[in-house]
């Protein structure tokens, strides 16, 4: 319990920086105070020009149990739960796959893992002057400005578990409530520890 006090204080003043989902765009697009250096973890509808910040008091990593890790992640309560053996080491709020974007059920493995690894497919647009000029880019639908570039959104603790679908650290706009392209963002106050401490080929569950 002291770990979950401890985490929770922490986040109090946490002006927590975090990444557009690889596998999703921001919920927030095309906003200029949300240039990459400025996102927050958690965001809510807020008033006025800026949203709000959402303190998250519900992930924890305490590290209990010694058997073999897996991941449950249930889509219902958009909570993500670490176990070694039988036993609960720490809990995550996560954003999974919005409408039309659902993040499949089923029992699937890790199947790789990247500390730091960026999207391909889904991102920040430049101009040639260095200016974003979209904040949720799609490199297949939006062109590169002349002398601009593209740069994929940063999915930092990386964990593919199927096809292109993966947990990783990112925005959590409204805690509860789905908002990616399918893969399952993690809370930033644990995703290290649940990447540090997941293995490849561990079972990750996906239920409802």
């Amino acid at each position: 319990m002291h770990r979950r006090l401890e985490s929770f204080l922490h986040a109090l003043p946490l002006a927590a920086i975090v990444f557009l989902s690889g596998c999703s765009g921001g919920h927030f697009a095309n906003t200029p105070y949300l240039a990459p250096e400025y996102q927050t973890q958690f965001v809510g509808s807020g008033t006025g020009s800026r949203p709000s910040e959402v303190v998250d008091s519900v992930s924890y990593w305490d590290g209990a149990g010694d058997g073999s890790p897996s991941i449950t992640i249930n889509l219902s309560e958009q909570k993500a739960y670490f176990y070694k053996g039988r036993q609960l080491a720490g809990v995550a709020l996560v954003a999974t796959g919005k409408e039309g974007y659902d993040t499949p059920p089923g029992t699937f493995h890790v199947i790789e893992k990247i500390r730091d690894k960026r999207s391909d497919l889904y991102g920040y647009m430049y101009d040639a002057d260095g200016n974003v000029t979209t904040y949720d880019a799609d490199i297949r639908r939006d062109r590169v400005p002349p002398g601009g570039h593209f740069e994929g959104a940063p999915m930092p603790y990386w964990m593919r578990i199927v096809d292109g679908i993966g947990m990783h650290q990112g925005p959590i706009p409204v805690p509860g409530s789905p908002a990616s392209h399918g893969c399952i963002r993690m809370s930033k106050l644990v995703a290290e520890e649940f990447f540090n401490h997941a293995a490849v080929g561990m079972p990750v569950r996906v239920v409802y």
